[in-house]
């Protein structure tokens, strides 16, 4: 589920207008629109204040925001499926090189 989805999600299973949750987070109304209609991606402090008000996990939503950013910046293609591909195999080997380190 994209952040946007997601976002609008906790908002109305709260019952709660878009003017509440901004005045909550301090984030301007107009912006937490653009949330969720996946037009603009949160910043690292805005995510930790929606994090905060709706008491969810910040390290899963950043996880979730950074795969997000990936797609916003990039795209869903072949070039990026292929990137992320890379990007997997390089934390496989850095998994790896940790766990033997912390061995020895």
């Amino acid at each position: 589920m994209d952040f946007g989805t997601k976002l609008k999600g906790l908002r109305q299973g709260r019952n709660e207008t878009l003017h509440t949750v901004a005045v909550g987070t301090n984030i301007d109304m107009t912006l937490l629109s653009k949330f969720e209609r996946k037009e603009r991606i949160p910043t690292d402090e805005q995510a930790k204040r929606i994090a905060k008000y709706f008491k969810i996990d910040l390290q899963e939503l950043m996880i979730e925001l950074t795969a997000q950013k990936i797609i916003f910046e990039y795209g869903l293609n072949d070039t990026t499926y292929e990137a992320a591909n890379l990007v997997r195999e390089a934390f496989v080997e850095y998994s790896t090189n940790s766990k033997e380190k912390k061995a020895t």
